[in-house]
């Protein structure tokens, strides 16, 4: 062998090429650690590469130690995957979070006190069926009937005309104001809290 020629051995061979210099760096730390001499060349700009900077960069080590340096860096992918796998549970549960957050249901709007009274006041059954509360319409249903056969008959200015509506609407207001109280306690909400939509508000205005 002449002085001109080179050992093959010696010379130093690129075993990995990538265009991020973060990779290559940490490719490059990881040889040296490992007593391997290593080399990073940056090449230049790629225009086939997909990334901003375009940047070509080998990672070479000498011929004689390219069985090493391949292990090497086959631990240190790896161990690089290992990472990721670890921090996937924590991603998977935040992001179970995030699914249920969307996916539940928004919460209900509780019924106005000041629409309440309103509807108890001037249409007969309604008031108990806005606060939920089947039993109570049902008892005002019930006193209304007659009402109802007064009207149906024509009797438009008997005196029991007016004495029923108002018992009707002495049962539909005190009786809605309640179950809206027993309502909001069972919720854990104050009596005189305004719902969440500002219905109080609202229906003052």
């Amino acid at each position: 062998m002449t002085s001109a020629e080179v050992n093959p051995v010696d010379k130093f061979i690129a075993i990995a090429t990538l265009r991020d210099r973060g990779a290559a760096d940490a490719a490059a730390d990881a040889l040296t650690e490992s007593e391997i001499p290593v080399e990073v060349r940056v090449l230049g700009t790629n225009p086939y590469f997909g990334t901003v900077t375009g940047v070509e960069i080998e990672v070479r080590v000498p011929g004689a130690r390219i069985v090493e340096a391949e292990a090497v860096l086959a631990r240190l992918a790896e161990e690089s995957s290992e990472a990721l796998r670890s921090e996937q549970p924590w991603r998977d549960d935040e992001q179970a979070a995030a699914d249920a957050l969307r996916e539940a249901p928004p919460p209900k709007r509780e019924p106005s006190r000041a629409l309440a009274f309103v509807y108890s006041l001037f249409i007969p059954v309604l008031g108990p069926l806005y606060v939920g509360s089947p039993q109570l319409a049902l008892a005002s249903l019930l006193v209304h009937v007659p009402l109802l056969v007064l009207l149906w008959r024509g009797h438009l200015y008997a005196p029991s005309l007016s004495l029923f509506w108002l018992l009707g609407r002495v049962v539909d207001i005190i009786g809605t104001q309640q179950a809206l109280m027993r309502r909001r306690a069972l919720a854990g909400m104050p009596a005189d809290a305004a719902p969440a939509d500002g219905g109080d508000h609202a229906a003052q205005s």
